[in-house]
């Protein structure tokens, strides 16, 4: 009993056609939601900034202000974070890198 073995055209190339269809649906789909998302979030943040930039009691920093305040916490002495006994202190980096070198490494 012998078998013939057709290949449906037709069918396959429906099959593709729709396929090809519903993936470009999902890609643009998915495209229109990010953008919206996009959009949203935006505007959450211009609506916070605009908030923030007329409440009285906000202050204005310039970069300037940002650099000189890191400078100057680079360059201070050590000093205790939260308190005494959580044991933490802050070591300005250059402190910290010659206290490594000189001990091996070792934290006190």
């Amino acid at each position: 009993m012998a078998f013939k073995q057709e290949v449906n055209v037709s069918l396959l190339m429906t099959i593709g056609i729709v396929s090809g269809i519903l993936l470009l649906v999902i890609v643009i789909g998915t495209q229109a939601w990010y953008q919206s998302e996009e959009m949203d979030e935006v505007a959450v943040k211009a609506d916070e900034a605009a908030a923030r930039a007329l409440s009285p009691d906000s202050p204005t920093v310039t970069f300037a202000e940002l650099k000189q305040g890191q400078e100057l916490a680079l360059d201070a002495k050590p000093h205790w974070v939260d308190d005494k006994k959580k044991d933490r202190v802050a070591v300005p980096i250059g402190q910290a890198i010659t206290y490594l070198a000189n001990h091996g490494g070792k934290l006190p």
